[in-house]
């Protein structure tokens, strides 16, 4: 019942880029306890930002029926609300005391998750302001990870503003794959606005920003060019997948299974990138 109000089986393997900017600082010389403790963080992290996002999607789709909004799941409205924020304090606690660096960090994460979901801004419904809110907003785990193990410099500086790049189209899918739902709801993202073929493409030239991104960091820091590489493979085959999806005649792009599919891609992808920071 929890599990399902906190999304957890939603944003599990997103605790994959803690794991990443723990690695991108520590390499091999991993300290157990700290990377237990920034998965800890990552973790109540997200269920804060993901069940904060599910409340006041349930009110603005359901507001003549507030009292009820959680009958299915048999958890009252209030005791969601409660249970969102004592997430969040209890990691502001564990934060503070394992690194004021990274309290600084969950705060940020928090405002995000506030600014996306919270009316009257809730950024989510926003084109373009929400998928760049909730990428920064994932971008921070990064440097929860990193943070963990050395103070945040340049370098895990530039690497953030890689996964921050990684996750625009990524989110631009989401967007594609939640385009009904979106539009029955009323939320005005940008594949609601624009279209699919004008969001396949959009997705494109992210995708092509990111590989132009990877060359410029193979070169700035001391990554292996395997990096590189599987950068490319990895943004040439979720356009590929996208284009062999998408209808060029009637502008809709095939749905099912689409967004379990990318997430499998992105593991994929997350794993390989882990092995090349490994060997630094």
């Amino acid at each position: 019942m929890y599990l399902q109000f906190f999304r957890v089986f939603d944003w599990v393997h997103v605790l994959g880029l803690t794991m990443l900017g723990f690695i991108f600082a520590s390499g091999t010389n991993i300290n157990p306890f700290r990377f237990i403790i920034a998965l800890l963080i990552s973790a109540l992290y997200l269920a804060h930002g993901y069940s904060l996002n599910e409340c006041f999607d349930v009110i603005i789709k359901h507001k003549p029926n507030r009292r009820n909004l959680f009958s299915e799941s048999l958890i009252p409205f209030r005791v969601t609300m409660i249970s969102s924020y004592v997430v969040l304090f209890l990691n502001g606690g564990i934060s503070f005391l394992f690194s004021k660096h990274i309290f600084v960090l969950v705060l940020m994460g928090a405002v995000f998750a506030w600014l996306y979901s919270v009316p009257p801004l809730r950024l989510k419904e926003k084109p373009f302001l929400g998928i760049l809110c909730n990428s920064l907003g994932f971008s921070v785990l990064f440097l929860i990870g990193f943070s963990s193990v050395k103070t945040i410099d340049a370098q895990a500086i530039l690497m953030t503003v890689f996964i921050f790049l990684l996750f625009l189209p990524i989110q631009l899918i989401h967007e594609i794959n939640d385009l009904e739902d979106d539009k029955t709801e009323g939320i005005d993202t940008i594949a609601v606005k624009f279209g699919v073929r004008t969001t396949f493409y959009l997705i494109t030239l992210f995708l092509i920003i990111l590989i132009g991104y990877a060359y410029i960091l193979y070169h700035l820091l001391n990554i292996m060019i395997y990096f590189l590489l599987i950068t490319t493979f990895f943004s040439l085959a979720l356009t590929l997948y996208l284009f062999r999806r998408f209808d060029r005649h009637s502008g809709k792009l095939n749905t099912q299974r689409l967004k379990i599919n990318v997430r499998y891609l992105c593991i994929i992808y997350g794993m390989g990138i882990l092995l090349s920071f490994k060997n630094r």
